[in-house]
Protein backbone atom coordinates (compact mmCIF):
# COMPACT_ATOMS: atom_id res chain seq x y z
CA UNK A 1 0.00 0.00 0.00
CA UNK A 2 1.64 3.25 -1.11
CA UNK A 3 0.80 6.92 -0.86
CA UNK A 4 1.72 9.47 -3.53
CA UNK A 5 4.16 12.12 -2.26
CA UNK A 6 2.85 15.55 -3.27
CA UNK A 7 4.00 16.45 -6.77
CA UNK A 8 7.36 14.70 -6.79
CA UNK A 9 6.10 11.38 -8.11
CA UNK A 10 7.91 9.49 -5.35
CA UNK A 11 5.87 6.88 -3.57
CA UNK A 12 6.26 6.28 0.15
CA UNK A 13 5.18 3.04 1.65
CA UNK A 14 3.62 2.83 5.09
CA UNK A 15 6.52 0.56 6.09
CA UNK A 16 8.88 3.56 5.79
CA UNK A 17 6.94 5.19 8.61
CA UNK A 18 6.51 2.07 10.74
CA UNK A 19 2.75 2.36 10.28
CA UNK A 20 2.63 5.52 12.43
CA UNK A 21 0.18 8.38 11.85
CA UNK A 22 1.63 11.81 10.90
CA UNK A 23 0.90 13.28 14.36
CA UNK A 24 1.45 11.15 17.47
CA UNK A 25 0.18 11.44 21.01
CA UNK A 26 2.46 10.82 23.98
CA UNK A 27 0.79 7.42 24.48
CA UNK A 28 1.51 6.46 20.84
CA UNK A 29 5.17 7.51 21.17
CA UNK A 30 5.47 5.53 24.41
CA UNK A 31 3.94 2.44 22.79
CA UNK A 32 6.17 2.76 19.70
CA UNK A 33 9.35 3.17 21.77
CA UNK A 34 8.18 0.70 24.45
CA UNK A 35 8.82 3.14 27.26
CA UNK A 36 6.68 4.70 29.99
CA UNK A 37 4.67 7.80 29.07
CA UNK A 38 6.35 9.71 31.92
CA UNK A 39 9.68 8.95 30.25
CA UNK A 40 8.32 10.42 27.01
CA UNK A 41 7.27 13.61 28.80
CA UNK A 42 10.73 13.85 30.42
CA UNK A 43 12.45 13.29 27.04
CA UNK A 44 10.31 16.00 25.43
CA UNK A 45 11.12 18.40 28.27
CA UNK A 46 14.85 17.61 27.91
CA UNK A 47 14.66 18.13 24.14
CA UNK A 48 15.52 14.52 23.29
CA UNK A 49 12.13 14.00 21.61
CA UNK A 50 10.66 16.88 19.59
CA UNK A 51 7.21 17.65 21.01
CA UNK A 52 4.81 20.59 21.06
CA UNK A 53 1.94 21.53 23.27
CA UNK A 54 -1.24 22.04 21.25
CA UNK A 55 -4.08 23.22 23.45
CA UNK A 56 -3.91 20.97 26.48
CA UNK A 57 -2.23 18.06 24.64
CA UNK A 58 1.37 17.31 23.77
CA UNK A 59 1.92 15.97 20.25
CA UNK A 60 4.94 14.74 18.32
CA UNK A 61 5.31 14.87 14.55
CA UNK A 62 6.13 11.42 13.18
CA UNK A 63 8.85 12.58 10.79
CA UNK A 64 10.56 14.69 13.48
CA UNK A 65 10.48 11.73 15.89
CA UNK A 66 11.97 9.34 13.34
CA UNK A 67 14.70 11.87 12.46
CA UNK A 68 15.52 12.31 16.16
CA UNK A 69 15.88 8.53 16.54
CA UNK A 70 18.44 8.27 13.72
CA UNK A 71 21.29 7.15 15.97
CA UNK A 72 24.73 6.34 14.59
CA UNK A 73 25.69 2.70 14.43
CA UNK A 74 27.15 1.25 17.59
CA UNK A 75 30.12 -1.07 17.23
CA UNK A 76 30.76 -3.63 19.92
CA UNK A 77 34.43 -4.29 20.36
CA UNK A 78 35.84 -7.36 22.16
CA UNK A 79 37.31 -6.69 25.59
CA UNK A 80 40.94 -7.84 25.69
CA UNK A 81 42.29 -9.76 28.65
CA UNK A 82 45.72 -9.28 30.21
CA UNK A 83 47.18 -11.88 27.87
CA UNK A 84 45.69 -10.10 24.87
CA UNK A 85 43.58 -13.13 23.96
CA UNK A 86 39.80 -13.24 24.34
CA UNK A 87 38.52 -15.01 27.42
CA UNK A 88 37.37 -18.61 27.15
CA UNK A 89 33.92 -19.37 28.36
CA UNK A 90 33.60 -22.18 30.85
Amino acid sequence: MAEEQGGQGRERTTEEHYGLPPVLTVDEVAAFMRINRKTVYAAIKAGDIPGRKVGNRVVVLRDALLRSLDWPEVRVLPVPTRSGRPRRRS
